[in-house]
């Protein structure tokens, strides 16, 4: 049910940001919600539970509370944002809505792209969901309880060096360079996730240095797509299409892998501890991201050399 108007608000609110010469960094803008939101909404909920004396089924509800009346401020504040200009079509391509038909051709066209793309995502958002919405028993596991404080603090120095490198992308002009700059991206979000979890496993890091490292790792790729991949995917090979109908395909296979690994990991047949079951899952989920972005990477390029090599010809 929390996948529903996630994705809905996401999908709203960047229709009016994606297709702009700036998406990059009103993008990260944006995305800074999924890394802060994160320690900030399990602080309040903590504090109402230690300090006001709200019970566990009733603090999900009343922290959601807290925060309505910043919702309404942000909807007020899209309304003022103005419309994309001829430039901005002109280097981002026109955006528009899809009929089922539009969706289909899409589909047709980069088939094998999705579908590596959603195997990647998935990956990413059962990772993220996994650390979000357990991390209050996995600080617990790691020896780190009632520090609510702690839950903030520790996805600043994540916050600080994802959106800078997401938000220089928007130096990057040309399309392709930046396209693939984001397969590489992702492609080291991956790789980092596995050499950290192996380091952690191995006790060569501390565990506050392995949840910094693990989170900047998996929110890398994980904003990139919601950020850039999707963005520049569309202006590259200039698609009638828009950034909502990939996320939508996307966050709807993320968030029922999210809940098919819970509903795992409760069943009674997995015995081990959160930090056990979540390193396990880092190095799964790590080597899922490098071998899906590589093959990702190889099929794009073939793509764009194949409507090159067909354009080329049709002139």
């Amino acid at each position: 049910m929390n996948g529903l108007p996630l994705g809905l608000i996401w999908g709203i609110v960047f229709s009016f940001l994606e297709g702009r010469r700036f998406t990059e960094v009103l993008g990260a803008i944006m995305a800074s919600s999924f890394i802060f939101a994160s320690g900030v909404v399990k602080a309040a909920g903590r504090m109402l539970i230690d300090n006001f004396g709200v019970s566990d089924f009733w603090m999900p509800f009343l922290t959601a509370v807290l925060f309505i009346p910043i919702l309404y401020v942000g909807i007020y504040m899209l309304q003022q944002i103005p419309p994309r200009d001829s430039e901005d079509e002109m280097y981002r391509t026109k955006r528009k809505p899809m009929d089922a038909a539009e969706r289909k051709a899409f589909f047709s066209l980069f088939a094998p792209g999705i579908i590596l793309s959603i195997i990647t995502y998935v990956g990413l958002t059962i990772f993220r969901d996994l650390r979000d919405n357990f991390a209050v028993e996995l600080w617990a596991d790691l020896g780190f309880s009632h520090t609510p404080k702690l839950l903030a603090l520790s996805e600043i120095p994540i916050a600080l060096g994802v959106l800078t490198i997401i938000g220089l992308m928007i130096l990057i002009k040309n399309n392709r360079i930046a396209f693939y700059t984001n397969q590489l991206i992702i492609l080291t979000g991956g790789i980092l996730l596995v050499l950290f979890t192996l380091l952690f496993m191995q006790q060569r890091v501390s565990a506050l240095w392995w949840m910094i490292m693990i989170g900047f790792s998996m929110y890398l790729p994980y904003i990139s797509f919601h950020v850039m991949f999707y963005e520049r995917w569309i202006a590259l090979f200039r698609a009638n299409s828009n950034i909502g109908y990939l996320m939508y395909i996307s966050d709807a296979f993320g968030y029922l892998g999210s809940t098919l690994v819970l509903c795992f990991k409760g069943s009674g047949y997995n015995q081990l501890l959160w930090v056990q079951f979540f390193s396990y899952a880092g190095i799964v989920i790590g080597l899922l991201t490098v071998i899906s972005a590589i093959l990702s990477l190889l099929y794009f390029l073939k793509k764009e050399n194949r409507l090159t090599f067909n354009n080329h010809n049709k002139i």
